[in-house]
């Protein structure tokens, strides 16, 4: 999940995928913040828990679904070497059952699918990010996890030619 906060990691997942990412933003210092919210929950075959566990793992469900949206922020140092290195969306991180297909890739929009055909929960996502210019993006995703969905926004901003020691 945390490289789900990762707006300019995202963006750049075409190189992964076998294409120069198009999309033109600035190298340097970028704060991306994300909200995200998940609902539904995986099956937990609960059948041979004791009764205490089975509780505190329904109320432990229970608590996440109720928490409401996440919002986290980063900064990240945006490197061409870390571009062209980019491992989003590796074809060698990535379960063999899983298709990846780039719709858009343009110097403002970047738009993947991913879609794996695990027996147990089959997966879809869609992530569209666009360059409002330069130096501001903003995006969505969908995930679709068998029963769980995870919608969120992405604002990434650039900050600086300079990193400092950001990574």
């Amino acid at each position: 999940m945390a490289k789900l906060t990762c707006a300019l990691a995202l963006l750049l997942a075409g190189y992964a995928l076998g294409q120069t990412p198009n999309i033109d933003v600035r190298l340097g210092l970028w704060e991306t913040t994300s909200v995200t919210q998940s609902a539904g929950m995986p099956q937990i075959d609960t059948s041979k828990m004791t009764p205490e566990v089975r509780q505190r793992v329904e109320e432990s469900m229970k608590a996440r679904g109720a928490k409401g949206p996440t919002t986290r922020t980063t900064r990240e140092c945006m490197t061409k070497d870390k571009i062209e290195k980019n491992t989003m969306f590796n074809p060698q991180q990535m379960q063999a059952s899983c298709k990846r297909t780039i719709v858009t890739n343009t110097r403002s929009v970047v738009e993947v699918k991913v879609e794996c055909a695990n027996e147990k929960y089959p997966t879809t996502a869609t992530m569209h990010f666009e360059a409002v210019s330069r130096e501001n993006v903003k995006g969505t995703m969908k995930m679709n996890l068998g029963p769980m969905n995870i919608d969120g926004t992405i604002n990434a901003k650039w900050l600086s030619d300079s990193c400092g020691d950001v990574k």
